[in-house]
């Protein structure tokens, strides 16, 4: 997994309960999952804009990963819900 691109952000919304992340897709089929500690996939959508807004609704206080495939470049970003 690709982690060298110092332009990728994450951020956690607790009050509008949102994960916001900055990725510009370099192609048009980017995904992004997000997963739990086990890798089971609880969350999934495409990255077809700069910054996407994933709703965190039905994700309990824990650690989960952001997982961002696009084309041949991959990323993994742990993140918590407190």
């Amino acid at each position: 997994m690709n982690t060298s691109d110092h332009n990728f952000q994450l951020r956690i919304d607790q009050i509008e309960r949102l994960l916001k992340f900055t990725y510009a897709p370099g192609t048009g089929d980017a995904l992004f999952d997000i997963c739990d500690n086990s890798g089971r996939i609880l969350k999934t959508g495409t990255v077809n804009s700069p910054e996407t807004c994933v709703g965190l609704s039905g994700l309990g206080n824990d650690e989960y990963y952001l997982m961002v495939l696009d084309g041949e470049v991959g990323r993994v970003e742990p993140f918590r819900i407190s």
